[in-house]
């Protein structure tokens, strides 16, 4: 129960958090405001100390090894499900596959680690190990189904990234005082020290914010286009349009009437008078075709679109189980049977496991213009469910 306790002020200042948004207490920027002064300033204040007065040896464990299985492997479950039950593109399967198994190591997984586990050196190992190899998969999928010639660039981009993240340099910085033995002055370390007080209160209060984001939204309408991540312009068909729309006689592609020079139209073109006695003219017209067991197939909307919403609820769903389920009974399996961990080990691999999707899903969606709904109610539904998913693996192991 003294453990469980450690999650009140959490979903306090969550709850918090998500009123101000609800009520729009601070106004419409301060979400983000917040959330990037948590990333830029204070979450990466509190790595650089806590890392510079840690055990590196500890940071490269048996218990980040079975995290990292643990991602892997649903991950890839994602990207199966993603193409055999859901028909994704392969962009949208990244996303899915990434909805379903990165954990929110930051905003959540440190205020956590720092309450529930009184030490976040595993919840930053695993951070680490997600920015560091998760990542970078994942927006090479991206990258592969966008395509183009911008694909040299955002290898670059890639590579680069661990040098533009504030938690990556912090906590690379860390560790590296912490390998050399340095002492750092007083001086330097007392406002770093004040600046990290703000990092747990300010993500959580951001994220609560952040749970007001789907308030209002909708999924697309079917049969609109969706952006392409070619560009803003770029769209994509939502899907094929039905077989009942065929050439109409005497039809062509032209440009059409009163549309934009160039473009193209389908209209229909007067058809010339038969000949006089020809075999044309004396041809009767074709009677209507009957109803037979095709009919259905050329008079019907095509079968995604009835279907689509349906499909698109049970994603999500699947997902936000694969998250908040799946990803902590495996890495309990693994961590207990495979790797024989146990006591805190063990409670600290299934509680980082078990935490909700990490908002870089919607982040990443929103800058390849992919499916960023998919991202968004996986993100909101995965952190709800946590609530008392988290508690009970709390319940069960501390």
């Amino acid at each position: 129960m003294t453990v469980l306790s450690g999650f009140l002020p959490i979903w306090a200042i969550t709850a918090v958090g998500w009123a101000a948004g609800r009520y729009d207490v601070l106004g419409k920027q301060a979400q983000s405001v917040l959330g990037r002064f948590a990333f830029a300033f204070a979450m990466p204040a509190l790595l650089f100390l806590t890392l510079a007065r840690a055990d590196v040896s500890r940071l490269a464990t048996l218990g980040l090894a079975v995290f990292a299985v643990s991602v892997l492997v649903v991950f890839a479950i994602g990207l199966l499900l993603g193409r055999r039950v859901f028909r994704r593109r392969p962009g949208d399967r990244a996303i899915g596959a990434m909805a379903g198994s990165y954990v929110n190591s930051a905003n959540l997984g440190i205020p956590v680690a720092v309450h529930v586990l009184d030490d976040a050196s595993f919840v930053i190992a695993a951070a680490l190990f997600q920015t560091l190899f998760i990542t970078p998969l994942i927006l090479v999928l991206i990258d592969l189904d966008a395509g183009g010639s911008a694909t040299r660039e955002r290898f670059r981009r890639i590579l680069r990234l661990p040098l533009h993240n504030p938690i990556i340099a912090a906590s690379a910085a860390g560790i590296t005082v912490a390998a050399l033995g340095w002492q750092l002055p007083h001086a330097v370390t007392e406002p770093v020290r004040m600046l990290s007080g703000a990092a747990v209160p300010a993500a959580l209060f951001a994220l609560g914010m952040s749970l007001n984001a789907g308030r209002g939204g909708k999924l697309p309408p079917a049969g609109e286009p969706r952006p392409r991540p070619g560009g803003a312009g770029a769209q994509e068909p939502a899907g094929p349009p039905p077989r009942s729309a065929a050439l109409p006689v005497g039809g062509s592609l032209a440009p059409g009437p009163g549309g934009p020079s160039g473009s193209s139209a389908l209209v229909q073109k007067p058809a010339a008078p038969p000949p006089p006695g020809g075999r044309l003219a004396q041809r009767p017209a074709a009677p209507p075709r009957p109803a037979g067991p095709l009919a259905h197939k050329t008079d019907a909307p095509p079968r995604p679109t009835a279907f689509q919403p349906v499909a698109r609820r049970a994603e999500r769903q699947v997902l936000v189980a694969l998250k908040t389920v799946v990803q902590p009974l495996l890495a309990y399996a693994l961590a207990r049977w495979a790797f024989g961990l146990d006591g805190h080990d063990l409670f600290a691999v299934v509680l980082c496991a078990g935490l909700p999707t990490a908002q870089n899903a919607f982040i990443f969606a929103s800058e390849y213009r992919l499916d960023t709904a998919l991202a968004r109610d996986t993100v909101l539904m995965s952190t709800f469910v946590s609530m008392g998913s988290l508690s009970l693996i709390t319940w069960l192991l501390a």
